[in-house]
């Protein structure tokens, strides 16, 4: 396994970091950046890399590719119904409620602390609950 990142530093917790660095099967290049997939009929082939610093570019074959980039919540489209933070995350009030009535967020767009599968999977099923008993009332 090859973790590319744009950065010499990571800001994941340095716990995790040296995880990472410990750990005999991934392969850590710092600082590159993606720039470009390979791909044929079969799917993804290789991804082109090119450093950060010094503007050096390479190819490395691979047939599996997972990006990760920031945290920003595509929130953009719901503003008109919702309040959001300084970071894009929606505002929620007892629980899962938003600014309007009947509108109920949960999961990473409203997660600005945990962002977890798990937790997402749970502030849905509250948000679920709570537009159910929304909709008993009307």
């Amino acid at each position: 396994m090859i973790l590319v990142h744009r950065r010499n530093e990571f800001r994941a917790s340095k716990i995790m970091a040296e995880r990472a660095r410990a750990n005999d099967k991934i392969k850590i290049m710092t600082p590159w950046i993606v720039e470009d997939t390979i791909s044929d009929q079969t799917g993804l082939t290789g991804i082109k890399l090119k450093h950060a610093e010094t503007g050096e570019t390479k190819t490395i074959e691979t047939t599996a590719l997972f990006m990760a980039i920031g945290h920003r919540p595509n929130s953009e489209i719901f503003k008109p119904w919702v309040d959001t933070d300084d970071h894009g995350y929606i505002k929620t009030t007892n629980h899962t409620a938003t600014k309007t009535p009947g509108v109920f967020a949960a999961g990473d767009i409203a997660d600005p602390l945990f962002k977890q599968a798990i937790t997402a999977a749970g502030l849905g099923c509250q948000a679920a609950i709570q537009a159910s008993k929304f909709l008993e009332g009307h």
